[in-house]
């Protein structure tokens, strides 16, 4: 069964192939016919009719015959099966379409396959793999074809017509672009074209018809003439479907053609005229053509109006459709020039015979009025110029027959612009001046014909009524008699007619005459009042108009106007007539302006007095009667002097006051002021008459300057007497001058300007605010009359108090003060002194902040032994009694100022005055001041001592690290054990009782500067940091001395300073709880005589002796005492609750003697400490105190020319400030430290004395940290370190210890025996180095570790970045100087190599030694030990680790490294340790310097083997073998 599957699928498809490939390969294949070819194909299996077991066969046939050639049944040709194109064709498709498009085929690709009827396999074949494309005849394919090979434009036109309707076949209309088969009736043909691409091109498929009126559009036309046809049905569909630019030809597209056909030609005739007998354009023939399709097609000719296609009867030239026609009517040649002046055209109705050419339905009008009037609407326009300019005077009045009965608006003003009309220029007929257009003389007179002058313009004058009529719908203006003379007066007002005065005056008198038959009478008598043609008595030649002249019956204008002609003088028949005009009266415009004349006229001196009287007196009913005019012409008339001033006084004004006079009668208004304001400005000026006073402006008040003149007349002219009157009159200017500006007055007033009871006083001796609390000050300072409440911000501006302020309660006390000064002579009087214990417990209520601002002037009386005597002291001069003991010992030697008997103790001390004690501490010098650390301390400093201030080394550390700021060279401890119970009272305050007993004293031979006084009272631990010669900070430093002492003091130069941070020890001698401390004055000499117990545990120790002081001398040093905490202050003390007991302070003094050494390493000043014991019993410090260990330092610079008598941070800061690119510093310090003891229990009871030699190499930073530095990233700290190693001195040689943990050999007492950095001072931060390092390192406040990133850091802090810095440049720079010193002193390799930097797991470290090795190797520093001296790394090899695993082996190869190596590089041995660091820090670089065993037995041994002979030889070879 296999076998036979295996047959089918393997076997028989390659048989079949074979048998198929015969028909091509056969040696008869040539001559095959196509009934063999056809036998081909029925050789090839049929999928449909093969049973399933054989379709694997059938399958790879098929595939076979797609990817083989397969031969045409017609031409025989055997072609590739994917690049045949099959001759495959729908069922419908005509023969000769077929024909066609084979042929078509056979000569544009040469590779048709004809099937017949074997076209099954095509279609098999083309679905039965997706991925094969088989090419074909369809439409489509035909379609590509066309589009790409242009050989099918050489067919016939009978075969383009059926390859079009072919390749339309599958209804694809829209793919024929780019094909060119649309027949043209030009006989070429079109491409089809998308409109989408090519709108510009556009074809039209038309009828017969069309094609015969649109002469000369064949090149776009295509001509249907079998719409029953396939190829008519195809050029339908086309055109039909908007894709192309193909359409069917509509009436529009036609109309359009023609349009374009007429006006084309129009171009070239201006004139088209009428060619009868002709098909041409304008012919008579294709004219009727034309009107024949506009009559089946049009029912509008709105498309066509510009076409001249109309024939008229008076001319051969054609006419627009658009222009105007009128049927034919009987005319003759005038009415036919007129006509023809509109160009209205008569149409021949025998050509055209169009529905729309008939008379009244389409474009031709009847000769009716409504035809008339509807050609004129047209047409009016295009003949007014010709009628106008033409015509004759017969043609116009026939035209105006001609017109229609009724007019259209848009008709009539068109008509407005013919001269129809004849125009006048006065009645008489002979005065026509011809015709007129309606707009150029639109009035028509209809009036008398007697007017007596000529008209105020042309006008018209009509003739018959239908001209009326047709001047009324022209809406021509009529004007009668009464518009008339209104115009002409108007003429005659303006100068515009030239008339004389007689015909002037004729003609008013004519209107006068005609007043009953005119209208509008109330305008006519407005103008004619203006005409100049009245006398007035002064000639007959002089005239006024009625506008000048006033009425005679106002008998009060007739004395008004005495003696000034203002009225009319006419004979009686006139004056009757002219009682028809409107004279001027009260009411007239120029009436105010005549009345200014006339008060011009009263000011006059050349008027007779008698006149001016009447005249004033006229005046001033006028006013009255008329106060608007008055207001009106105010300002006109008020410097004029027409009115009389008051002369008396009004009945409150006093008799003693100034009253203003003047000679003259009569002021102007602009002097006078109303009579209300005589009591602010009487004296100074005038004011109106009760006539006047109403007339006078109330409003107008004084000038400022005359009240304050006033005001000054009123404190010259007071009186007791009249008291009342005056104080009327101040009440008036107070409120006057209250209202005024402030700053134009202030400095004007008179100094007593507060008119009181007591008269007028100055405004700093009222207050204005009353109290029931107020003290009563008269007469020294009074409260503001009541009366003048409402004026209370007026008089504090003038100066007042606001209240009884403290200030004004002090300036009372001066002023009782002044009095009894003055009065000394005299008893002083009770009450001031019961008015200043008022004062003083009044003032004692205010609040501190109150006080502080007025506390320096409080004077206050004092005891005195002249008790008649009342005498006064600042308060801050005075003292008070406090306590008996220390006032007794006060004399009057003393010269102490006590406070009055009868002033209260609490309100003395509430005011500034202090006790007896205080002001023993506050001398005139201010020899006690505030000094107290100056921030929130006891919180501050409990939180300080718990983070990292605690108890141990920190206290003597920092007290070392000031006096080395401070320039000491000397430092001194003392334990002081004596409990001082014989000065425990007479104290600074009780409360110092208890720190009197047993204290740790710090002495340092430098005086404190004013800057280190301001350090030590922060808490910050930034005063120093700008300071680059300066190793700690004052503030956060010196409070660990806390964890002892809750009070610390100390002296130096002129001062003694307690601290006190819980401000109640020192009690009442703080000044200011904010500061609790004091600094006292040792020059002060009454405080060290009244407080000498106070100082007594001072008295000699360290020198410290108040007799000296006394001489005035300073304490030459700086003592610190720090009285240890006792239980008691423990148990309360919020800074610490421990007991400082004598057990506590033996084990710091153990401490502090065991590290003593390291205190000295890197100070930059101390050159010795010292440490004392005083025992209980001793009465003088001094003598008695016990050394008890002696710490010496002496120093020897190599290059010690360096430091020029400046410590070497003082030379560091400056080398770095002279910003020099290559700056080097380093120095090199040979230092002994003695340590002696004379045997104690803190020093384990020995007696000895030890020395201990030290390299110190110090070094300033070349590169990062110097920048830091530079850029002012460092903090203030300098770029410097240095490192420290201690050593022997043997036969001038420095043998250094290592102080690395694993092989330290160093124990000396008072030193560290491992590698520990240093800030100048220890740290207790172990290294893994052999040596010490110090530098200018940023660590915690506390001193206990490095600022270093820690996990919890986003970044490197500015401290991180310093550190890493300084300690891979300057402590770098250091170690590198070190090596190249102990280079040349020390013998042992081992020791030399171990100082070098090793491995470490911290990556500060880490970088260290990196940065060491890749720095020795770019610097090319020669500190590589060979037999031929020390060399840099590039001139070294090294034996490699393997090699140097085997001692024996290393060794036989170093020797013979050492006599063979040709390489001019120097065999080294250095330790493993040294090895693998440069192996990691250097990798690729270092390799290059290792010597391999290949290396080694290839180069070194190999060459020279004939040398080894023995062991050594053996050694080597089995050594290489392994």
């Amino acid at each position: 069964m296999l076998w036979n599957v295996l047959m089918v699928q393997e076997i028989l498809p390659v048989v079949y192939v074979e048998f198929l490939q015969s028909w091509q390969n056969d040696r008869f294949g040539s001559e095959l016919k196509e009934r063999y070819l056809e036998m081909f194909y029925h050789h090839v299996p049929r999928m449909s009719t093969i049973r399933s077991h054989w379709a694997c066969v059938g399958e790879k046939m098929h595939q076979y015959l797609l990817e083989s050639k397969i031969p045409c049944l017609e031409s025989g040709n055997w072609i590739h099966t994917k690049e045949a194109y099959f001759a495959v064709f729908a069922e419908n498709t005509q023969e000769e379409e077929k024909k066609i498009v084979t042929e078509l085929y056979k000569k544009c690709t040469k590779k048709v396959v004809i099937l017949k009827e074997h076209e099954d396999l095509f279609y098999y074949w083309r679905d039965c793999d997706s991925n094969v494309d088989l090419k074909c005849t369809h439409p489509k394919e035909t379609r590509n074809l066309l589009r790409g090979d242009p050989t099918y434009k050489q067919l016939l036109s009978n075969s383009k017509g059926h390859l079009l309707v072919y390749i339309c076949r599958d209804e694809l209309l829209s793919d024929l672009d780019g094909i060119e088969l649309l027949p043209l009736q030009n006989g070429r043909y079109a491409t089809m074209q998308s409109k989408k691409y090519w709108p510009q091109n556009t074809f039209f498929l038309c009828n017969e018809e069309e094609l015969q009126i649109l002469t000369g559009k064949e090149s776009i036309l295509v001509l249907n003439t079998d719409t029953t046809s396939k190829i008519g049905k195809v050029l339908e569909s086309l055109a039909s479907t908007g894709h192309y630019t193909f359409h069917k030809m509509n009436v529009d597209s036609c109309l359009c053609f023609l349009r374009e056909i007429i006006q084309h030609q129009t171009e070239k005739i201006r004139d088209p005229v009428f060619l009868k007998d002709s098909d041409a354009i304008f012919g008579e023939r294709w004219l009727k053509k034309v009107w024949a399709y506009l009559k089946r097609n049009c029912s509008s000719l709105d498309l066509i109006q510009n076409l001249n296609i109309i024939k008229t009867k008076e001319s051969g030239v054609l006419k627009k459709v658009s222009e105007a026609f009128i049927s034919e009517v009987a005319t003759n040649t005038l009415q036919v020039e007129v006509l023809k002046k509109f160009k209205i055209w008569i149409v021949d109705m025998n050509f055209h015979d169009h529905p729309l050419l008939s008379p009244g339905r389409g474009i031709v009008e009847e000769s009716t009025d409504d035809g008339k009037r509807k050609l004129l609407q047209r047409c009016i326009h295009n003949g007014i110029s010709p009628f106008n300019n033409t015509c004759s005077d017969a043609e116009r009045e026939w035209f105006k027959e001609f017109l229609p009965a009724t007019l259209s608006k848009s008709l009539i003003s068109a008509l407005k612009d013919l001269k129809l009309f004849k125009c006048f220029s006065n009645v008489q007929k002979s005065s026509q001046i011809g015709y007129k257009s309606k707009n150029e003389c639109c009035y028509v007179y209809v009036g008398d014909n007697d007017f007596p002058i000529q008209f105020p313009k042309v006008m018209i004058m009509s003739s018959t009524r239908k001209e009326e009529r047709l001047l009324s719908d022209l809406s021509s203006a009529k004007v009668d008699l009464t518009i008339c003379v209104q115009e002409s007066l108007e003429k005659i007002t303006k100068g515009r007619i030239s008339l004389s005065e007689e015909d002037k005056r004729r003609f008013c008198f004519y209107v006068l005459e005609k007043q009953s038959m005119l209208r509008n009478w109330k305008m006519i008598q407005t103008d004619l009042n203006a005409v100049k043609f009245i006398r007035n008595g002064m000639g007959k030649h002089v005239h006024h108009s009625a506008n000048e002249l006033y009425d005679r019956r106002d008998e009060l204008l007739l004395k008004l106007f005495l003696t000034e002609n203002k009225f009319p003088e006419e004979d009686t028949e006139k004056m009757d007539l002219l009682k028809h005009l409107q004279f001027q009266n009260r009411n007239s415009p120029t009436f105010r302006n005549d009345v200014v004349q006339t008060c011009k006229l009263i000011h006059s001196a050349n008027v007779d007095p008698a006149i001016k009287l009447k005249k004033s007196n006229a005046l001033l009913l006028t006013f009255r009667q008329d106060r608007k005019l008055f207001h009106l012409i105010c300002n006109s008339i008020c410097g004029f002097k027409i009115l009389p001033f008051k002369q008396d006084r009004g009945e409150k004004y006093p008799l003693s006051m100034e009253w203003y006079s003047n000679q003259e009668q009569f002021v102007s208004l602009d002097v006078i002021y109303s009579s209300k304001f005589e009591y602010i400005a009487g004296s100074v000026l005038p004011t109106s008459t009760r006539e006047w006073d109403e007339l006078v402006d109330t409003s107008k008040a004084p000038q400022l300057n005359a009240v304050i003149r006033h005001f000054f007349q009123a404190t010259k002219c007071y009186r007791d007497v009249e008291h009342a009157g005056y104080n009327y009159i101040m009440r008036e200017v107070y409120q006057y001058l209250a209202n005024e500006n402030w700053a134009r007055f202030a400095s004007s007033v008179p100094q007593n300007c507060v008119f009181t009871d007591f008269g007028f006083m100055n405004a700093a001796d009222i207050y204005i605010e009353r109290s029931k609390a107020d003290v009563d000050l008269a007469p020294y300072y009074i409260p503001l009359p009541k009366e003048y409440n409402s004026l209370k911000e007026f008089f504090a501006r003038l100066g007042c108090n606001k209240n009884q302020s403290c200030h004004l309660l002090v300036e009372a006390l001066k002023k009782i003060k002044e009095m009894q000064l003055e009065a000394e002579d005299m008893n002083y009087d009770c009450q001031d002194l019961d008015k200043v214990e008022k004062i003083l417990k009044k003032l004692s209520e205010l609040t501190e902040e109150e006080l502080s601002a007025i506390k320096e002037d409080i004077l206050v009386p004092i005891h005195n032994q002249d008790s008649a005597i009342l005498t006064f002291r600042f308060a801050h001069e005075c003292a008070y009694s406090d306590s008996d003991w220390f006032s007794r010992t006060f004399t009057e030697e003393d010269n102490i100022c006590l406070v009055h008997s009868r002033i209260d103790k609490e309100v003395a001390k509430k005011l500034g005055v202090k006790s007896l004690k205080k002001f023993t501490l506050s001398d005139a010098e201010e020899v006690f001041s505030e000094f107290g650390q100056s921030e929130p301390l006891t919180q501050r400093l409990n939180r300080l001592l718990d983070e990292g201030y605690t108890d141990g080394l920190s206290v003597p550390k920092e007290l070392i690290q000031n006096a080395d700021d401070a320039g000491a060279s000397e430092v001194f401890f003392l334990y002081d054990e004596r409990e001082n119970k014989d000065a425990r009272s007479c104290l600074i305050d009780p409360g110092m009782e208890g720190c009197q007993g047993p204290a740790l004293w710090a002495f340092n031979n430098a005086v404190f500067s004013t800057s280190d006084f301001q350090n030590i009272q922060k808490l910050s631990g930034a005063t120093k940091k700008e300071d680059t010669t300066k190793i700690g900070k004052f503030g956060l430093g010196f409070n660990a001395v806390y964890n002892l002492t809750d009070v610390p003091s100390f002296a130096s130069g002129n001062h003694l300073v307690y601290l006190d941070p819980h401000g109640k020890y020192l009690g009442e001698a703080i000044i200011h709880e904010r500061s609790p401390g004091i600094r006292l004055n040792l020059l002060n000499k009454t405080m060290l005589r009244k407080l000498e117990n106070q100082f007594k545990p001072f008295q000699n120790v360290f020198g410290f002796k108040s007799s000296e002081f006394s001489e005035e001398k300073g304490y030459n040093g700086t003592l610190f005492r720090f009285p240890l905490r006792t239980r008691l202050q423990a148990s309360d003390s919020k800074i610490k609750t421990k007991e400082y007991s004598r057990v506590e302070m033996e084990e710091l003094m153990k401490l502090f003697c065991k590290s003593s050494g390291n205190m000295l390493l890197f100070t930059q000043n101390i050159k010795k400490i010292k440490l004392f014991h005083v025992r209980d019993i001793s009465t003088n410090p001094d003598k008695d105190m016990e050394l008890i260990l002696s710490i010496e330092k002496e120093e020897n610079f190599e290059n010690s020319v360096t430091l020029a008598n400046e410590n070497i941070l003082s030379a560091a800061s400056r080398q770095c400030s002279k910003f020099d690119k290559s700056l080097h510093f380093s120095l090199v310090c040979r230092t002994k430290i003695t340590i002696s003891s004379w045997g104690h229990s803190w020093v384990k009871n020995l007696a000895f004395k030890e020395e201990t030699n030290w390299l110190i190499i110090w070094a300033l930073g070349r590169r990062q940290s110097l920048k830091l530095f530079r850029e002012k990233s460092s903090d203030g700290a300098l770029p410097l370190s240095s490192v420290a190693i201690p050593g022997d001195v043997v036969n001038g040689k420095f043998l250094p210890h290592l102080l690395c943990a694993s092989l330290s050999n160093f124990h000396r007492y008072g030193f560290y025996n491992t590698s520990h950095m240093f800030c100048f001072l220890p740290l207790p931060i172990y290294t893994p180095l052999a040596f010490h390092i110090n530098g200018t390192f940023a660590i915690s406040s506390d001193r206990k570790r490095l600022l270093m990133r820690t996990e919890d850091d986003k970044e490197n802090t500015k401290q991180t970045v310093w550190n890493n810095s300084l300690i891979s440049d300057a402590t770098l720079e250091a170690l590198l100087e070190l090596l190249s010193v102990l280079k040349n002193t020390t013998t042992e390799d081992d020791v030399f190599f171990e100082i070098w930097p090793k491995e470490s797991k911290e990556y500060f470290w880490q970088t260290f030694q990196d940065e060491f090795y890749r720095c020795i190797v770019e610097r090319e520093i020669p500190l590589f030990k060979t037999h031929l001296g020390f060399k840099k790394f590039q001139d070294c090899v090294f034996l490699h680790k393997n090699i140097k695993a085997d001692k024996e082996l290393h060794q036989i190869a170093i020797e013979i490294l050492k006599e063979t190596h040709s390489d001019s590089r120097v065999i080294t041995e250095i330790p493993n340790n040294v090895y693998k660091e440069l192996e990691l820090c250097l990798g690729e670089i270092f390799s290059k310097h290792v010597i391999t065993y290949e290396k080694f037995i290839t180069e070194n041994f190999l060459p020279y083997v004939s040398l080894f002979h023995g062991e050594k030889y053996d050694r080597i070879v089995l050594g290489a073998i392994r």
